[in-house]
């Protein structure tokens, strides 16, 4: 992921949608996150079994 310097627009109807296209860019990458996250707890309760299992 690269991140280069930019100016914000002028404009206010094309700062408002850089905003929204920004939210939207934040929105899909946070969904993504979650994915990824649910995709280990499986890997991990498939590897290491499940973590509510206690010995008596």
């Amino acid at each position: 992921m690269a991140f280069e310097a930019m100016t914000l627009p002028e404009n206010y109807r094309e700062l408002k949608e850089f905003t929204t296209q920004f939210l939207a860019e934040i929105k899909a990458q946070s969904m993504l996150i979650e994915k990824l996250r649910h995709q280990v707890a499986g890997q991990k309760a498939l590897r290491y079994g499940s973590t509510s299992k206690q010995t008596k």
